[in-house]
């Protein structure tokens, strides 16, 4: 996934990542966790899915079914960003 040297950067929660560590250590790479980047990286980000490069994953939750989003990321039934919105 990476080439020699390389980084990957996570950011928020969600999901899993399994690399072997002989992998990561003959390689050189380096694993990054962020909660919420930076400014500049959210501008790269917008512009990368305006770009159809990356694909966002999130889900929509109306505000009444809170409990069903929070249930469904404690359970890791939620891939990615949970987005709650107004009834």
């Amino acid at each position: 996934m990476l080439r020699r040297g390389g980084s990957y950067y996570l950011v928020g929660y969600g999901g899993q990542i399994n690399v072997p560590t002989t992998t990561i250590v003959a390689n050189e790479l380096s694993i990054v966790g962020n909660l919420v980047g930076t400014h500049a990286e959210l501008q790269e980000l917008v512009w990368l899915a305006a770009a159809a490069k990356v694909k966002l994953c999130a889900r929509r939750y109306l505000l009444s079914d809170i409990n069903k989003a929070v249930a469904d990321l404690r359970s890791g039934r939620l891939i990615g960003r949970a987005v709650v919105i107004p009834d």
